[in-house]
């Protein structure tokens, strides 16, 4: 039906080319009045029942025929984009422009639904307008138009008005769905950069690793951090790691602890060490927990100040008990009394540190 004047309607064919005409002849006026207006904020997603369910809760929608189909190639083959004519005529300076592609499920339709929001947001950005990234949990719907319908208006509503402003750079994906391919060597440093790395006074490079909550020091030449290295990256990837990469990681690492800007200098200590006036005792136990002992009496703790070193021979200590006394000790030497007084002296000035010991 088309409008004739202002009162008079006229039915017209569907398909005809009288229909066509009035369709991009209102479609214009559309795109212009966004157009006229640089304020308006526009959300863009994937098909027209997307975009019809966007605009019946009063938001601006645009609908694309595909997450490609807004940006596609100049000329087949040269990877060389351009935003549809569409697009363009609505995409001015400092406009709102939010996408809200599908949530799939699929990791390969995943990595292409990022690539296509990166080469969009791409060219969005570059005609300087301000680009946002709908998100929301897919068990709620696949499309705006489930969430919608699952959650009600003002549940999409708060989607677009907390989408998160993005960067093209910063999207990671490719268009056939694949990860993004690196190297073994490359994912293996982004492995050994989440450590924190040190240095001792001998210039000895050390590291310190989070494992399920947990800091542990290892020297980044030993055994220990080699295993953590192989062990996350087979996690991750699912296969072992060359000889010769993880040398040349190891010497990456290292270059790090005793050259990087953040490094730090620390002592490394040995089962007992002193910071403060406080003795520490690492208990030698997997959840690398340490005994802190003062004048006010002693306690376990989770994170001490000082750094241990743990050879392969370290075992570990029984957690200690409260109460107890060194005279159940007594009872199982065959000493008199000054022996015993030599034993408890000996012990005490072994145990008691007047600097750090390193290694």
């Amino acid at each position: 039906m088309r409008r004739e004047g202002s009162r008079q309607w006229q039915l017209v064919d569907i398909g005809s080319d009288e229909w066509r005409d009035e369709c991009q002849r209102l479609s214009l006026e559309f795109l212009q009045w966004i157009r006229d207006d640089s304020t308006i904020p526009v959300t863009t997603t994937e098909g027209s029942k997307k975009a019809l369910s966007g605009i019946s809760t009063g938001e601006i929608c645009i609908s694309l025929t595909g997450i490609w189909n807004g940006c596609p190639e100049l000329n087949k083959g040269e990877k060389d984009y351009t935003l549809i004519n569409d697009l363009k005529l609505i995409s001015t300076p400092n406009r709102r422009i939010t996408i809200a592609f599908d949530k799939d499920s699929k990791p390969k339709t995943i990595n292409m639904v990022r690539a296509a929001i990166k080469r969009f947001a791409g060219l969005l950005i570059a005609a300087d307008c301000q680009v946002y990234l709908a998100e929301w949990n897919s068990d709620r719907g696949k499309g705006i138009d489930d969430l919608i319908f699952n959650d009600g208006v003002e549940a999409f509503r708060r989607v677009i008005d907390s989408a998160k402003p993005i960067e093209a750079a910063a999207i990671e994906g490719t268009e056939d769905g694949k990860k993004p391919h690196k190297s073994v060597a490359e994912r293996l440093l982004e492995i050994g950069r989440t450590a924190t790395y040190f240095q001792t006074p001998d210039r000895v490079a050390y590291a310190d690793i989070t494992i399920e909550g947990n800091r542990h020091t290892y020297a980044v030449r030993s055994r220990a951090f080699r295993m953590w290295l192989a062990g996350e990256y087979f996690n991750i990837e699912g296969k072992g790691i060359g000889s010769q990469t993880m040398q040349d990681t190891l010497s990456t690492l290292e270059a790090i602890a005793l050259y990087g800007q953040d490094s730090a200098t620390r002592e490394v200590h040995l089962r007992i060490a002193q910071h403060q006036e406080k003795i520490y005792l690492d208990l030698g136990t997997p959840d690398w927990k340490a005994i802190e002992i003062d004048p006010t009496g002693w306690r376990t703790i989770d994170d001490p100040p000082v750094r241990f070193w743990r050879p392969d021979s370290l075992r570990p200590l029984p957690y200690p008990v409260a109460g107890g006394s060194l005279t159940e000790l007594r009872e199982l030497l065959n000493v008199d009394g000054s022996a015993w007084t030599l034993i408890i002296t000996s012990y005490y000035s072994a145990s008691v540190l007047t600097k750090p010991i390193r290694y």
